[in-house]
């Protein structure tokens, strides 16, 4: 039986020291785990987000705040339109995050994306959450059939569907949205 246990180190950020209680000792979380050493007990990992990062957080923010309607940010909003009125707006919405490159954020940039990393996926996910900002109409689109088409489709009718303005209409289409 093993057991974990995180303590907060240097009392800064988000940075933590975790070790593993087993059987046979003190070994790290996810280390080598029969090479125990004074430096291999404790890893140090730092959740602290990169300038880069903070930078792409505060970009994502601004073109949120002038361009995310604030009655859309009500709980009550949607609920109110009937559901092709919620699903005109939601597809113009995401029309409009396309054209300004935070759609497909985790997407290379080959295929009409933003190139971004998982940390700012996580970062846009976070922000759009914070925000309010309407569902997407094709979620499963994105995360999951776009990527697969790029994981599976040849190069030249990748290049085809994917790139220039098509890429959220094509997954939209392919959906039969």
């Amino acid at each position: 039986m093993s057991s974990m246990a995180c303590v907060p180190h240097d009392g800064k950020g988000l940075k933590a020291k975790c070790t593993t209680e087993s059987a046979a000792g003190r070994i790290p979380r996810f280390g080598p785990a029969n090479a125990p050493s004074s430096e291999a007990e404790q890893l140090t990992m730092d959740l602290t987000y990169s300038p880069e990062e903070d930078q792409f957080r505060r970009a994502l923010r601004d073109w949120l705040e002038g361009n995310l309607p604030q009655e859309w940010r009500r709980k009550d909003y949607w609920a109110c339109l009937t559901e092709d009125e919620s699903f005109r707006r939601r597809r113009s919405w995401e029309a409009a995050k396309a054209a300004a490159g935070w759609s497909g954020i985790d997407w290379p940039k080959e295929y009409g994306g933003y190139g971004g990393t998982v940390v700012e996926k996580a970062i846009h996910d976070e922000e759009m959450g914070l925000a309010r900002a309407p569902a997407s109409v094709n979620r499963l689109g994105l995360v999951f059939l776009a990527p697969t088409v790029m994981a599976s489709a040849s190069k030249i009718n990748l290049m085809q569907d994917l790139t220039g303005n098509r890429p959220r209409r094509f997954i939209i289409e392919l959906q039969g949205c």
